[in-house]
């Protein structure tokens, strides 16, 4: 666990098909949202006008993530249109990572 009281999207306890009450931090691998668990959470939290997404790094051009990222105001996750109240971050890596890590 990276920090108390975060959870991580693959985490197989937490139901990520169920809304959460209060706050979370919900940190996922899948940065584009191209499938998986971080669809759910999504699904469920980008409608809330109180939720924050933060986005990390690179979103290719036609995936969900980039589509949040410039602006969408309505996204369609599995088929249910989803309005976009949260807000939206973004943290850009400047550096590219290295190709080979010498450890």
């Amino acid at each position: 666990m990276i920090c108390q009281g975060c959870i991580h999207a693959g985490d197989r306890r937490i139901g990520s098909d169920k809304p959460r009450q209060g706050g979370a931090v919900i940190m996922a691998g899948s940065g584009m949202c191209t499938g998986g668990r971080v669809c759910h959470h999504l699904l469920h939290n980008l409608g809330r006008a109180d939720s924050s997404v933060v986005f990390v790094g690179y979103a290719a051009v036609r995936t969900l993530a980039r589509r949040i990222i410039d602006g969408a105001k309505q996204v369609t996750i599995f088929g249910e249109n989803i309005p976009v109240r949260a807000r939206i971050y973004t943290i850009t890596v400047s550096q590219p990572m290295p190709t080979r890590l010498n450890c």
